[in-house]
């Protein structure tokens, strides 16, 4: 999941929508995942990213 999307702030204005929420959230949740194979990745130490984010330009 992109980060970006995780960091969304949501307004529910009325009790519909609530209700289509949270049932949303609880059928996602009973989901199986599917685990992918990434060889070729590298995770990134804390001290990397703070050099990504914090570098000067």
């Amino acid at each position: 999941m992109a980060t970006k999307s995780m960091l969304k702030n949501i307004t529910i204005e009325n009790r519909k929508n609530t209700e289509i929420l949270v049932v949303a959230l609880e059928n996602a949740e009973s989901k199986e995942t599917q685990r992918i194979n990434m060889p070729n990745c590298h995770y990134a130490t804390q001290e990397e990213v703070e050099k990504l984010v914090f570098a000067t330009k």
